[in-house]
């Protein structure tokens, strides 16, 4: 069993990447990956025309794909700000989306506000886990996660590469309830410090697809020095409870 918690549908601007279902599909495939988590691109377009996208891809290939909700309080009016957390939350319980997907950089917004902290302590409570995308670069606000982590102990937040924000590990690895998606890493060079910092449950096998290859991403963990239990923690249990699958 193999999933994938971050693979993208759709169109980039920002980094000019594209990809439609089939094409992921195709990539999983080739990967023997079982399931993904898809969502949107933060550099979109229209990053509501990505969320149909993923809408459409997880009805139809619900056995294999897993939606997320691209979330942007960004461009929330100012007098819908009070009701905007809980109208994210029963969107994705009547659309199906099984977390939301947060673009502090791409989208402008302050992962302090407290709306966002607001959206997040109810995700938490739905079950919803939160993945905080940050752009990978000197540019994110990687410092302000920590009062959010700790302002939301029911919340399980998922962060992707986030070793390639200088100290940003150091950061995140004391907190039970964050997760790491080990997209575009360095095999064991990312992996093994990860693991004697948090161990293997807290570690998420992913690919960024089509920014990074399923296939290469498990080839990487695959030669990052682990063992068995721990490849197979990473590979899809740790995922497997995060996102409620029956197995």
């Amino acid at each position: 069993m193999i999933i994938d918690c971050h693979a993208h549908l759709g169109e980039d601007l920002a980094e000019d990447f594209q990809q439609d279902v089939d094409q992921l599909l195709r990539l999983m495939d080739d990967a023997s990956v079982d399931t993904s988590v898809v969502f949107g691109f933060g550099g979109a377009p229209d990053w509501e025309e990505g969320n149909a996208t993923v809408r459409a891809a997880g009805r139809a290939h619900a056995d294999r794909l897993i939606p997320f909700l691209t979330a942007n309080p960004g461009e929330v009016p100012k007098g819908e700000r009070a009701t905007y957390p809980s109208a994210v939350v029963r969107r994705m319980r009547d659309d199906g989306f099984r977390g939301i997907v947060l673009h502090p950089m791409m989208h402008n917004f302050l992962v302090g506000h407290p709306m966002v902290i607001e959206l997040c302590t109810l995700c938490g409570r739905s079950g919803h886990p939160v993945v905080i995308h940050f752009l990978s670069q000197w540019v994110d606000e990687t410092s302000a996660v920590p009062a959010l982590v700790q302002a939301c102990p029911e919340t399980n937040f998922i962060v992707p590469s986030v070793y390639w924000n200088a100290g940003g590990t150091g950061l995140l690895t004391p907190y039970r309830n964050v997760f790491f998606d080990l997209s575009k890493g360095y095999a064991r060079i990312t992996v093994q410090p990860l693991l004697k910092a948090v161990g293997a449950e807290r570690l998420l096998f992913a690919s960024e697809a089509p920014m990074g290859s399923p296939a290469l991403e498990l080839k990487k963990l695959r030669h990052s020095q682990l063992s068995s239990e721990e490849q197979e923690t990473i590979l899809w249990r740790n995922a497997s409870r995060l996102l409620g699958l029956a197995r």
